[in-house]
């Protein structure tokens, strides 16, 4: 009789342990998930900043261009004998 009361005491034991170790486990992985999605929104918001600052760039330049087109286009205008 006393061994089968260790057994279910060794068995109760083992699945409190084991409910146990799974519910921290369960944490630990929200936490390294979190942990995970966090960081990865962080690089994303970086990369888009640099996008960002690189399209405006690209926008300044493409400005300067047509600016200097325009002039360009009015110096012909005015004195066309400079193009020969």
């Amino acid at each position: 009789m006393s061994h089968n009361l260790l057994v279910l005491f060794d068995n109760a034991y083992s699945f409190a342990t084991l409910l146990f170790t799974s519910a921290v486990s369960f944490f630990v992985g929200l936490f390294v998930r979190y942990s995970i999605g966090t960081k990865q929104k962080k690089t994303i918001l970086k990369l888009e900043n640099v996008m960002l600052k690189n399209h405006s760039k690209i926008l300044e330049l493409e400005a300067k261009v047509s600016q200097l087109t325009n002039d360009n286009a009015e110096l012909l205008k005015f004195n066309p004998q400079k193009l020969a």
